[in-house]
């Protein structure tokens, strides 16, 4: 659940309802997780709760309580089991093929006991970093088949998943704070070489908070700027 919800949470993301209501909900989720948890790791839970709610100490709070039957669904519970499982299928399907999870496939295709619903697929392909899936079939437990060649990869879509990643390595190493503007240097040949795929560039500079890139001998993050 936190990893679907990096997409809506941090500096990168538009101020809208939706980041609104993920930090809302991740609040009371974490807030009240640690109030269960206080009576088994009480020092850990306690310097978490005051540095999340600023309260005096999370063992002077009640214990969490819920009504679960007026938030229980059961079907859409039973769904997301088998969202968790063909999800599981899918990145077996790419450990046994050596594709790592940063490179989207295109589509796949899946068979099962049930055709998932439009709002639950949409979890799972973004999860497995997957396009489409096509259900084929009716079956007794989920199976997934489809070409896994880089004809149906997105190799430069998964480059520019990867520079991301190194960017934001470094910028950690460079000790850059979380809403630090940055510029890039990259390596290149030439403006017209770029080690990031071209296309991809904007996506780049969002996700890292860069102001640009700029061609260098070797590649780091210029930063914080003022």
């Amino acid at each position: 659940y936190v990893r679907r919800l990096r997409d809506l949470l941090g500096p990168t993301v538009a101020e809208g309802p939706g980041k609104e209501e993920a930090y809302q909900t991740l609040y009371l989720v974490l807030e009240n997780y640690l109030k269960a948890l206080g009576p088994i790791i009480p020092f850990t839970t306690e310097f978490l709760f005051r540095s999340l709610t600023g309260r005096e100490s999370v063992h002077l709070e009640s214990w969490p309580s819920l009504d679960y039957k007026a938030f229980k669904r059961p079907e859409l519970e039973a769904e997301m089991e088998n969202a968790i499982k063909l999800a599981s299928k899918i990145h077996a399907l790419r450990k046994d093929n050596k594709v790592p999870v940063k490179i989207p496939f295109r589509k796949l295709e899946y068979s099962g006991p049930q055709k998932l619903s439009e709002e639950v697929l949409k979890v799972v392909l973004a999860e497995v970093n997957v396009d489409a899936l096509e259900y084929t079939e009716e079956g007794g437990d989920y199976a997934v088949a489809g070409d896994v060649s880089e004809s149906n990869q997105d190799q430069a879509r998964g480059r520019a998943r990867d520079f991301v990643r190194q960017i934001q390595g470094l910028r950690k190493e460079a000790g850059c704070k979380i809403t630090d503007r940055i510029v890039i240097h990259a390596p290149t040949s030439s403006a017209d070489n770029p080690p990031w795929p071209k296309e991809f560039e904007d996506y780049i500079k969002r996700e890292t908070l860069a102001t640009k890139i700029l061609p260098a001998a070797e590649l780091t993050p210029a930063g914080p700027l003022t």
